[in-house]
């Protein structure tokens, strides 16, 4: 897997981060490829990229990402911040990158989305309750039961899940040391999707 930061500008847009949905989800790392002699040590200033026209979205996420980086000891930098609301390029990143002490640049990218539509069937159910006082007697209470049939009308499921690149670049010779691709089921939220991913990174990272 051979990029440079100079192919940054080429990657897809973040689309898919337009999304805020209420379901319960996870990040998952499905691969992972790493340069020889890099290590997450060498990472001391980074510049978080989400490479998205959407501002509040690149916003979430730079700002989510970046915290988790900074629990583990690492000075980040959201692109949002120091680049400005346009859509981050190879030019404007690189242009930032040669005036400050940012070390590597991680961007994060969308490789693609998968919604998956299901259609849950309606079903039917009969529930048997008691004995309870159901009566204006004391006598209804003694060996009552009653049944309820319920009824449950059939209704779509969607779910959507989120594969992401993320690529680490040296600022010193632009070159990739790192990059996972990441799947994110059944999506919550921007901020969610930001700090697991990002945990997802530092601790690939670790065992290396």
């Amino acid at each position: 897997m051979s990029r440079t930061l100079a192919s940054l500008v080429s990657l897809p847009c973040l689309a898919a981060l337009l999304l805020l949905l209420t379901a319960c989800g996870t990040t998952r790392m499905t691969d992972v490829w790493q340069a020889e002699g890099f290590n997450r040590g060498q990472m001391h200033n980074v510049l978080v990229v989400a490479v998205t026209s959407n501002v509040t979205n690149r916003t979430i996420f730079e700002a989510t990402f970046a915290k988790e980086l900074q629990r583990k000891g690492i000075n980040p930098v959201m692109s949002i911040q120091a680049l400005g609301e346009d859509l981050p390029t190879k030019e404007s990143v690189i242009a930032f990158v040669s005036k400050t002490k940012v070390d590597h640049v991680v961007a994060v990218t969308l490789a693609s989305v998968d919604i998956e539509v299901e259609r849950v069937p309606e079903s039917v159910a009969t529930y048997v309750t008691g004995p309870y006082y159901y009566a204006p007697t004391m006598h209804g209470f003694w060996g009552g039961y009653n049944s309820y049939t319920m009824t449950r009308a059939s209704y779509i499921d969607t779910s959507t899940n989120l594969f992401l690149t993320t690529s680490v670049y040296n600022t010193g010779n632009e070159q990739l040391q790192w990059a996972g691709r990441s799947k994110s089921f059944e999506v919550n939220a921007v901020s969610q999707v930001a700090s697991e991913l990002a945990n997802q990174m530092m601790s690939k990272m670790d065992r290396r």
